[in-house]
């Protein structure tokens, strides 16, 4: 049915529509802004997980500088002669997971709100690690 008529003959008067909300910001995706690759300095501990704490050491520094959702890594392992060191180009996923293989060596992980965790598998020594892009070890 029609709509009453305005009281005590007062011009109708529409209601203005309302004004358009700004569409709700999608989630950020795990390893940064929504559809924008994360950047930034990761600082943080690597840990011995497997290995020799003589050949391998037991733990150390690590930073990782990440531009566009890459970053690179080498793994120095002066123990292993035929491989001294495994460089590792690493693209991180939309979801923030990472995996690169090199052989049997690997390094895999994810970021997710300014951190970054994951494994370093080398030739004979592999490490835990874990870093933040607004952190200093």
């Amino acid at each position: 049915s029609p709509p009453a008529p305005p009281p005590n003959g007062s011009p109708a008067f529409a209601a203005p529509a309302p004004a358009a909300l700004p569409a709700a910001a999608s989630p950020a995706a795990p390893g940064g802004a929504a559809g924008k690759p994360v950047n930034g300095t990761f600082n943080g501990l690597m840990t011995l997980a497997s290995g020799s704490d003589g050949s391998c050491g037991s733990q150390d520094l690590i930073t990782l500088q990440v531009r566009n959702g890459a970053f690179d890594y080498v793994l120095n392992q002066p123990q292993v002669p035929y491989q001294p060191q495994r460089a590792f180009h690493v693209t991180i996923a939309p979801d923030g997971s990472f995996r690169t293989d090199l052989g049997g060596a690997f390094m895999s992980g994810s970021v997710r709100g300014g951190h970054m965790s994951g494994q370093i598998v080398g030739d004979v020594c592999s490490y835990a690690f874990d870093a933040d892009s607004t952190g200093t070890w």
